[in-house]
């Protein structure tokens, strides 16, 4: 979910007032009473929370001036800044967590030189008090600042200091209301730029966030010097300053008090990166532990040594590596080395350090792999070819001679979808979990937003695996917890494996149709068939949830959440908890969609677990095969299509077993050794029936498979999407007779290559039908574009595929569907190779390959778009205002058991006297069919959301669209009104108003219908 929507909001109280009749003379109305709420919140003197909402302006010159939007902040802020020169644009900005950053995350070394430009950013926030009166301001800032209250200047610190939270307390004087904090800070040319500000009672006694503050000091190339903490406290646990170069060789180590300055002659010390481990101990006893970058040397020459030796790297999952370590340096430092200053060595030290240990890694060291280490894990993940990382943070003890405990944390939604160097946090070494709970902690990437389902399922599982293999994991101690999608995909993998993990903990993620969408009340209509029922089901977080049956969670959710509402966490308590699960739940008062400072209670709380690995009893739930296994037991086929598969299971004594279930044809039983009777026998009562196995000592199949050889299995079972979850290859025909057919299917695979890169940002494997091998055919799934008439590929087995495509329509397991311009795309296990498949693209004709779709994944949001095996798309377009844009398909369905579609249940068609009504799209042509008067009136500018405004204009015989922020989009005309997009071929129908000019367009997305409403002219 986006992290832009996270607004915290207060915590609205109720007042009860009650009357009492006195007396017998009349009635008399008592004074107002008032009471706490039913769910009161816990008792506090004052809030302590951090402000996060800010308005950020800058950075400007120091002698040009900031003009304040009077909408935003009061008139008094004005007096304080000039207005002679251009304005400044104030920012909403919204801080994840406790500590906000003026700079753009990551942080880009910009072109200012070495030293600190005088240039200023503003930072404005309003801060609310009930009562007004004596108050604190509680300010940490890393850089020099002054700060205004209701436009008076109350504190200037000329300084720049590192970063403490709470390093400033200012006593100031609220007004009841509305209270306007101004903050004006010095912008450095490099690095972060960190502050926070709270207000707090007087007085009040702060819990330290963190234990030392240290810094590196200025000095020369071979000395280093350690400023413990930002200021004295000899009374304090003194300070372990340890320097730590590559590869983990401790190269020195002092003590010191706290604030004093730690000095290292670091002139025998080779060249490059090092790390400052900063290790005391709190009040309690417990280590904490602070890092340093530091560089001996000259850190752009290494960095031009990274760079060749990433140019020179093989084509292989280590030259990947380079090659990422490589463009995460040069993004860092503004895209060129030779402009970016010598200062901006920290935003390239983790990359520095990074390559380092792999060369040492080359030489035969093991130099990630021990005590605080940090692996990028990395592989090749058959789905395309591309290499995907993972991070790994081992404990500060770590030592591969005894197995950890282990866990996996799942990142959120980032809105930008940026290439694997922009993603949060990808530079970071060390995680505080890790150095603080004796645990490993890895961080899957879950390629990007994918929502952790399909490839983003199998990349976590991928990566939980390879930590197994690399390090010594205790697999009775894995967790798993994630945030908004990382929430999301905490309940969805939790429930499709749960015999792996020992405790789960979802924040602020999890929806469920039945209770809304995901920030508020649900506007989509009620499902009107079994099968729509089904596709909203699939889509639920909470699907699967009878298979935690052993699985303990600990669900957290703010009250104020915006992105995620917290009504579907309450739901998924409740419902669990009526069922007597081990579930707890923790919801936040007046917290949001941000960092709730759970993470450290989290740990400890799963870290008190550990996995039930041989359970007596087991629950099912599920949509599909491959989620339909726990511990013993494996569903293997289903009865019908399009429905849930449930399973109770029970070893009632040794040896006897009973299953009851539901839409359940076949299962599989591999009973442990502790379940089993002594004597070796086995008993099963299945839905009432009694079988005894013949060979009750291995695993035990029960019930019968599909009556033909061909059987739906987890992991080829469908729909369309999964494809995508197996290693694939798209394959372009060129064998048709007909140039235009040939062009049609060249154009829709480049608008699907640009569709996988823009999501995925790699390259889309794909190949010519001619250039098809055996090995291929063996190792890929194969996505043919092209029927029978188009692709030699399809040619081939098109005598083993139960749908065609002619002139005179489209068939489907034996049922035709006389249409005209169309295109059918269908899903089958492959004829050529085992556990593989075949997607099936194939046209009537040329016109109707224009029409083709790929019904896979949103390449924004990244689920699944489709629950169906088969579709049949054409170009009728229903009126604007249809609830569901899927109800344009002439036809759609699912594949029964045997991949059959023989029932009309499981089949969902159009009416066709009410699509004769529509709009009937035609493919364009070259030449074009919309007047030059026509491109005329459709230019303008359309604002698709608040803010989101988006130029159409005519640059000679082309209609161009401009989006905020992207690259513009040619609208290629199919009418006067009616246009596709050039690289997708979606279509944006332009509407006129009663007056017959141009209102606004519905663009069509990716199976959503959009409304943009066109701006007057100016």
């Amino acid at each position: 979910m986006q992290r832009g929507m996270r607004v915290v909001r207060a915590m609205a109280l109720g007042l009860l007032y009650i009357s009492a009749i006195c007396g017998a003379q009349g009635s008399q109305t008592s004074s107002p009473a008032s009471f706490e709420p039913p769910l009161r919140d816990l008792w506090a003197r004052g809030s302590e929370r951090f402000q996060r909402q800010w308005l950020i302006a800058g950075p400007v010159d120091v002698q040009l001036s900031v003009s304040v939007d009077p909408s935003a902040l009061k008139p008094a802020a004005r007096q304080l800044l000039t207005p002679q020169a251009p304005s400044v644009r104030w920012m909403p900005h919204t801080a994840w967590s406790d500590v906000t950053d003026l700079n753009v995350s990551p942080p880009r070394a910009v072109e200012y030189g070495d030293e600190m430009v005088d240039r200023f950013v503003f930072a404005a926030a309003s801060m609310s008090s009930t009562d007004g009166g004596p108050a604190e301001l509680s300010i940490g800032s890393d850089r020099p600042y002054s700060v205004w209250l209701n436009g008076t200047l109350i504190h200037t610190r000329q300084s720049a200091e590192a970063f403490s939270p709470d390093q400033d307390r200012i006593p100031v004087e609220l007004t009841r209301g509305e209270n306007l904090v101004l903050l004006r800070f010095h912008e450095a040319s490099v690095g972060p730029s960190q502050f926070s500000v709270r207000a707090v009672p007087p007085g009040s006694a702060l819990r330290r966030i963190d234990e030392v503050t240290p810094s590196v000091l200025p000095s020369p190339d071979d000395t280093l010097a350690v400023r413990t903490h930002f200021k004295t406290e000899q009374e304090a646990v003194p300070v372990v300053v340890q320097v730590i170069a590559a590869g983990g060789d401790v190269v020195a180590r002092q003590s010191g008090a706290r604030g004093e300055v730690v000095r290292f002659d670091a002139t025998a010390w080779r060249d490059g990166a090092y790390e400052v481990r900063i290790s005391t101990q709190d009040a309690w006893q417990q280590t904490q532990v602070r890092y340093l970058p530091w560089y001996k040397g000259d850190p752009m020459a290494a960095a031009h040594r990274l760079i060749a030796a990433a140019d020179a790297a093989s084509d292989d999952v280590p030259g990947d590596s380079l090659r990422m370590l490589a463009a995460l340096a040069k993004d860092r430092l503004g895209g060129a080395l030779d402009k970016a200053s010598r200062s901006s060595w920290p935003l390239i030290h983790s990359a520095l350090m990074e390559f380092e240990e792999l060369q040492l890694e080359a030489q035969g060291r093991i130099a990630r792999a021990r005590p605080s280490g940090f692996v990028r894990i990395a592989y090749e993940d058959a789905i395309d070819g591309s290499t995907q990382f993972c991070r790994a943070y081992l404990p500060a003890d770590y030592s591969a001679a005894r197995p950890w405990p282990l866990i996996v944390t799942l990142h959120g939604f980032n809105p930008a979808n940026p290439e694997y160097v922009d993603w949060w946090s990808i530079e970071q070494r060390h995680h505080r979990i890790a150095e603080t709970k004796a645990t490993i902690v890895i961080e899957p990437h879950g390629r990007g937003n994918a929502q952790y389902l399909g490839i983003g399922d199998r990349d976590v599982m991928r990566c939980l695996d390879e930590a197994k293999r690399r390090f010594t994991v205790d697999a009775d101690r894995v967790y798993l917890m994630g945030e908004s999608m990382g929430g999301h995909g905490t309940w969805a993998i939790a429930t499709r494996h749960p015999d792996v993990f020992a405790a789960v903990a979802p924040i602020f993620g999890g929806w469920d149709f039945r209770i809304s969408n995901i920030s508020g009340p649900s506007t989509a209509p009620p499902p009107r068939t079994s099968l729509d029922a089904f596709s909203l089901e699939r889509g639920s977080s909470f699907a699967n949830a009878e298979s935690l049956l052993h699985v303990p969670l600990l669900i957290v959710h703010g009250d104020a959440d915006p992105a995620v509402n917290v009504e579907h966490s309450r739901h998924a308590a409740r419902m669990m908890q009526r069922w007597g699960y081990n579930v707890r739940y923790h919801e936040m008062p007046g917290w949001a969609h941000e960092d709730l400072g759970q993470h450290s209670a989290i740990a400890d709380w799963m870290l008190t677990h550990r996995r039930i690995a041989a359970p007596r009893t087991i629950r099912i739930r599920s949509t599909d095969l491959a989620g339909a296994a726990a511990y013993w037991i494996r569903v293997r086929t289903f009865q019908r299509p399009a429905e849930v598969i449930r399973v109770a299971a029970e070893v009632l004594e040794p040896g006897l077993v009973r299953i009851d279930s539901s839409n359940v044809a076949a299962l599989t039983l591999d009973l442990p050794a502790s379940l089993r009777d002594p004597m070796g026998k086995v008993q099963i009562v299945w839905n009432g029936q009694t079988h005894q196995p013949r060979e009750p000592s291995g695993v035990i199949e029960l019930g019968t498979r599909a009556s033909s050889g061909l059987h739906k299995r987890a992991g080829l079972e469908g729909p369309l999407p999964a494809v995508l979850a197996t290693p694939f290859v798209v394959v372009v025909g060129t064998v048709s007779p007909e140039e235009r057919m040939r062009e049609q299917i060249q154009a829709r695979a480049n608008a699907f290559s640009r569709q996988w890169h823009s999501w995925q940002h790699q390259p889309l494997r794909m190949m010519k039908d001619t250039e098809v091998t055996a090995e291929h055919e063996k190792a890929y799934s194969l996505i043919l574009l092209g029927g029978a008439d188009a692709n030699a590929v399809t040619r081939r087995i098109a005598k083993k595929l139960p749908f065609s495509a002619s002139r005179n329509g489209i068939v489907v397991d034996g049922r035709k569907w006389p249409v005209q311009d169309s295109v059918l795309q269908a899903i089958y296990p492959s004829p050529l190779a085992a556990d593989r498949y075949v997607y099936v693209i194939a046209a009537t004709s040329a016109d109707g390959m224009f029409f083709f779709r790929p019904q896979l994944v949103h390449t924004v949001f990244g689920y699944p778009l489709t629950m169906f095996d088969w579709i049949i798309q054409d170009g009728r377009r229903p009126p604007p205002g249809t609830p569901n844009v899927a109800d344009a398909n002439v036809a759609v369905g699912v594949f029964d058991a045997s991949w059959r579609s023989a029932d009309d249940r499981w089949t969902k068609a159009r009416d066709p006297q009410t699509a004769s009504q529509w709009a009937l799209r035609r493919a364009p042509t070259k030449s074009g069919v919309a007047s030059p008067s026509a491109l005329q009136a459709v230019a303008g500018k359309y604002e698709m959301s608040p803010g989101a405004i988006v130029t159409i204009s005519v640059q000679g015989d082309r209609v161009v669209a401009e989006p905020p922020g992207g690259e513009m989009l040619e609208l290629v005309p199919e009418g006067d009104t009616m246009f596709s997009r050039h690289d997708s071929g979606e279509p944006v129908e332009f509407i006129r108003d009663d007056a017959g000019n141009i209102s606004g367009a519905f663009v069509e997305h990716q199976g959503a219908l959009l409304w943009a409403k066109r701006l007057p002219n100016p």
